[in-house]
């Protein structure tokens, strides 16, 4: 796992070629580990080598950037793109009115890995 240390929190990164943006869900180092993240420490350059009320030097804020998923719809024209929680919805959408996929499962149960695979197998919705 990579790690910079920066003054300010960038919204996105770019790294070896990759874009890498802010995942608020990944909070503990293993998680990151597991998830091939970038690591960003933040201290602000005025609480460099300063102390709080305790005597203790600040520490930085550590953040967890991941990889930026993007989806093609290959059915669309012009292979529409979108993110992952787009993607998510555009399935969702389409899974609502697909009776016989769906078996009688609530659309509300089913998890966001699985409908990702419903949409790559079915409806031409992929990874990039």
């Amino acid at each position: 796992m990579k790690t910079f240390k920066r003054a300010n929190l960038p919204q996105e990164i770019k790294y070896n070629g990759k874009l890498y943006v802010l995942n608020a869900k990944i909070t503990t180092e293993s998680q990151a580990k597991a998830q091939k993240c970038i690591c960003i420490k933040v201290l602000s350059d005025r609480l460099r080598g300063k102390k709080d009320l305790h005597g203790k030097f600040y520490k930085s804020s550590v953040f967890y950037f991941r990889e930026k998923r993007e989806y093609v719809d290959a059915g669309h024209r012009g292979a529409k793109r979108y993110t992952e929680k787009e993607a998510l919805e555009v399935i969702r959408g389409i899974l609502s009115n697909d009776e016989p996929l769906r078996r009688g499962r609530d659309i509300k149960k089913i998890t966001d890995c699985d409908l990702l695979e419903l949409g790559a197998n079915f409806y031409s919705i992929y990874k990039d």
